[in-house]
């Protein structure tokens, strides 16, 4: 059954959109692109099969620009971004279409993302930490396991011993007890994300450099 468009009217709120009038009565709103791209004038006739396209392409348009403006903020993941949309009530069409020019274009990278964070946190965390905040961030696991597994762990090592040094250096003022300090600096580079065989060698060597063959 065809309708009549009888009014397009701005929205007072939003200068680029209006609200469309079918047989007088309010019938959907859209971007005076898709008014343009439709051919949306007054006196037109319009079927269901019609309305249909012009709504799914305006709730392209509308996810597009809802997708840019997160970006605008900072680099985001694949999972992030469509969570994002789903949150705002876009069916799984509109965030596929989006997802899919983002990632084609490279607004969207969850490689180059990982290796992002990765370059500005191994100089204070280690791969445990970073894998953590990766997985939160809705990386494929896939795509963390590549990028931790490519990270230098003789690099991570002299990292951990650098944060671990100044750590033990402060420590050992108020604590003389070697056991505990042991125990507390270990429990230090846990929390820095660092793995247990990197921790472990990390407070052999800065217990064997000052107490030696104690």
């Amino acid at each position: 059954m065809e309708k009549k468009i009888t009014s397009i009217e701005n929205q007072k709120k939003c200068s680029d959109r209006v609200n469309v009038y079918l047989d007088g009565e309010y019938a959907f709103a859209c971007s005076l692109d898709t008014v343009v791209k439709y051919k949306l004038i007054l006196g037109k006739s319009v079927d269901s099969s019609y309305l249909s396209s012009i709504i799914e392409e305006d709730n392209y348009v509308k996810g597009k620009a809802y997708a840019f403006r997160i970006l605008e903020r900072g680099m985001k993941s694949e999972k992030e971004i469509l969570t994002k949309l789903q949150g705002k009530g876009f069916d799984e069409k509109t965030c596929t279409k989006v997802i899919s020019l983002l990632k084609d274009y490279g607004y969207i990278d969850d490689g180059k993302l990982s290796d992002m964070y990765i370059n500005q946190k191994l100089k204070s965390e280690g791969a445990n930490r970073i894998k953590g905040f990766l997985y939160r961030k809705g990386i494929p696991e896939a795509v963390i396991k590549e990028k931790v597994d490519g990270i230098d762990e003789d690099a991570a090592e002299e990292t951990a011993y650098n944060l671990a040094i100044k750590k033990y250096i402060r420590m050992a003022a108020a604590e003389e007890d070697k056991r505990k300090l042991y125990r507390k600096l270990g429990d230090f580079l846990v929390r820095r994300g660092y793995s247990y065989d990197i921790s472990k060698k990390v407070l052999n060597r800065i217990f064997n450099e000052y107490y030696g063959g104690e």
